[in-house]
């Protein structure tokens, strides 16, 4: 691995933020929506809003995530483009038995 500035990772940081804050908004409106008139269901909500919430963040985590290797892939910064053709020139371990 090749340590990038801190400036190569905040378009992935920018979009993970924007997609967990209009998730968050999207979720609290639809949980408000959805257990507003039922008092049966109310506590059971708690964890499936709290599982709904971790999941959301996660999948922002993972396309700010995506979205900086694919950044990464299109224009390389100059050690990890060396790295990569190093790896590219060595042979495949072979699998063990």
């Amino acid at each position: 691995p090749v340590q990038t500035p801190w400036r190569r990772a905040l378009p992935g940081a920018v979009v993970a933020m924007l997609v967990w804050f209009a998730g968050s908004v999207v979720l609290r409106i639809w949980l408000v929506f959805a257990f507003r008139k039922t008092a049966t269901y109310g506590p059971l909500s708690a964890p499936v809003a709290v599982l709904l919430f971790l999941y959301l963040t996660a999948l922002a985590i993972l396309f700010g995530a995506e979205l900086n290797a694919e950044i990464d892939r299109s224009w390389p910064r100059p050690e990890t483009a060396k790295l990569r053709e190093l790896e590219g020139q060595r042979e495949p371990e072979p699998l063990a038995p």
